[in-house]
């Protein structure tokens, strides 16, 4: 435990220094991301698809290979989707991925910083993220631009992975996202941010700094964030 730990910090102030993924990087990615999030991206896109109230404009904070929005697009053309991230690299991998699957038509993508969305206020009905949290240097000031570009009913969902769960959290969310203990727990280290960061640590401080509307909800290995403009 206390070498994940280790391992953990020194990853997040790695990723949060970098921020976006270079180009080796980005291929890597590319090539493991989608098999290792599949599972969650759908459960993701299930998710938007069950939510009663109006969300037409989503918005990827973070989007990485684009496989979240490729999905929905596959599901649905009612939405109007939009991938942002900050690496060019990663936005070729996402471009190559949408032309693979004809949804050209359905999704645009912006090279952008999340600490400043170029998006005008109360722009986007829904933001999802998966995986990114842990790469933003300044959390609070990426929650104030989600509050602001989101309407009035929007909410974004911020999804991480926290590895400083129960050993029967962990077997239980291997069997839904069909990936071995050892693998999420692994990928959780690596690539996310524990529980006890947004209870009491430092993602709680940034969301009290940015006074945001937010609720926590635990489902295993995956932490999600809700954030709400009231």
């Amino acid at each position: 435990m206390v070498i994940l730990k280790t391992i953990n910090y020194l990853m997040i102030r790695i990723q949060r220094r970098v921020q976006g993924i270079p180009k080796p990087g980005s291929i890597v990615y590319g090539k493991l991301a989608s098999k290792l999030l599949r599972t969650l991206h759908l459960n993701v896109v299930d998710e938007i698809l069950s939510r009663k109230t109006d969300c037409k404009r989503v918005l990827d904070l973070g989007c990485g290979t684009a496989d979240l929005l490729t999905i929905l697009a596959s599901k649905s053309k009612e939405f109007f989707l939009v991938g942002l991230d900050i690496s060019w690299s990663m936005l070729r991998v996402s471009l190559r991925n949408i032309e693979k699957h004809n949804f050209k038509e359905f999704i645009d993508l912006i090279n952008a910083d999340a600490h400043k969305l170029p998006l005008r206020d109360k722009s986007i009905d829904l933001i999802v993220s998966t995986g990114t949290l842990h790469h933003i240097r300044k959390p609070e000031e990426v929650f104030f631009e989600c509050v602001r570009v989101l309407s009035n009913s929007g909410e974004a969902w911020i999804y991480e992975f926290s590895h400083d769960i129960a050993l029967k959290e962990v077997s239980s969310s291997s069997k839904r996202l069909k990936r071995s203990r050892l693998l999420l727990k692994t990928v959780a280290a690596l690539h996310g941010i524990p529980r006890r960061e947004f209870i009491e640590g430092c993602i709680r401080k940034s969301l009290k700094k940015a006074n945001v509307c937010y609720e926590l909800k635990f489902n295993g290995i995956v932490t999600k964030l809700v954030i709400r403009t009231h």
